[in-house]
C-alpha cells in the first residue's frame, strides 16, 4: 500500500520543516518508499534533497502562457514531482472544475510523463446510485487511448505499481470530514466496479481516514489511501501507516 498526504493550503513553511524533521526520525529508510505527499506549490522545492514521493495538488491545463497565479505540470516535473492530483472534490465544488477541464488535465499530465491520481466521488443525495455517478466520472477515460501507455516509470515504485497508468482516489463527499465512512462490503463494490473497466488501475480511498479507522476501511482490493487532515500530524499520518502495515 501507499500512504499519500494531501496538505492542500494547510502547512506554512517552518512547519512543513518541521514536519518533515520529525517524520524522519519516524520513518524507516526502506520504508520512504511507501508514502506519497501533496504539499502546496510552493513547498515543492523542500522535497528536492528528500526520499519521499510527491506530486502536485493541481495544475493549469495548459504548459505554459500569460496565466498570472497558474501552476505548470511542466514546472513540477522538472523540480521532480511523480505524481499529479487531478479533480480533488474541492477543485470540483469549490472552484467549478468540470469533467472537460480534468481531461485537459489528465492529458498533459500523461505527456510530461507524471502519474496522474484522479479522484472521483458522490454526494449523501447520489451515495445511492454511485455506480451510475462513478462511471460518469471515468466514461471519458476509455475514451482516451494513451490511458494505457505511460512512459513514466520510476524505478523505485514498488512492483505492483510498476506499470502503473494511473491511479483513481475514490473520495465520497459524504464521508469527507463527517467522520462516516463507507462499510468494506460498499468500498470493495466500488474498487471492482473501477476495475471492471480498468484492471490495470490502481484504487486508494481517502474521506475522513483517521488512525481510528484506518484498519477498519483496509481490504485486500485496496491499494492505498489519500490522507487529509492527518496527514498534516507527523505521528498520526506514521501512526495510520504502521496500522496497515502490521494488517
Amino acid at each position: 500500500m501507499l500512504i499519500a498526504g494531501n496538505w492542500k493550503m494547510n502547512m506554512g513553511y517552518q512547519q512543513a520543516l518541521s514536519f518533515l524533521l520529525e517524520f524522519n526520525k519516524l520513518v524507516k529508510k526502506e520504508d520512504k518508499d511507501s508514502f506519497i505527499f501533496f504539499p502546496p506549490a510552493p513547498l515543492s522545492l523542500i522535497f528536492e534533497k528528500e526520499k519521499f514521493y510527491w506530486g502536485s495538488q493541481n495544475i493549469y491545463q495548459k504548459i505554459k502562457g500569460a496565466l498570472t497565479g497558474e501552476n505548470s505540470v511542466q514546472l513540477f516535473k522538472e523540480m521532480g514531482a511523480t505524481f499529479c492530483l487531478l479533480g480533488h472534490s474541492e477543485r470540483r465544488y469549490i472552484f467549478g472544475e468540470t469533467d472537460v477541464d480534468i481531461e485537459k488535465k489528465f492529458s498533459l499530465v500523461q505527456e510530461q510523463a507524471l502519474i496522474p491520481v484522479l479522484c472521483i466521488g458522490e454526494s449523501l443525495s447520489e451515495r445511492f446510485q454511485k455506480n451510475k455517478v462513478l462511471i460518469k466520472k471515468l466514461s471519458w477515460i476509455k475514451q482516451y487511448n494513451k490511458y494505457e501507455k505511460l512512459p513514466f516509470h520510476p524505478e523505485k515504485l514498488p512492483p505492483d505499481f510498476k506499470d502503473l497508468s494511473f491511479i483513481v482516489a475514490y473520495e465520497p463527499l459524504w464521508s469527507i470530514g463527517t467522520g462516516e465512512i463507507p462499510s468494506v462490503s460498499e468500498l470493495e463494490d466500488v474498487i471492482s466496479l473501477i476495475k471492471e473497466d480498468f484492471p490495470t488501475v490502481k484504487v486508494f480511498y481517502g474521506g475522513s481516514v483517521s488512525l481510528e479507522n484506518a484498519l477498519s476501511l483496509s481490504c485486500d482490493k485496496l491499494d492505498g489511501f489519500l490522507i487529509g487532515s492527518e496527514s498534516v500530524n507527523p505521528h498520526s499520518f506514521y501512526g495510520i501507516y504502521k496500522q496497515i502495515k502490521s494488517c
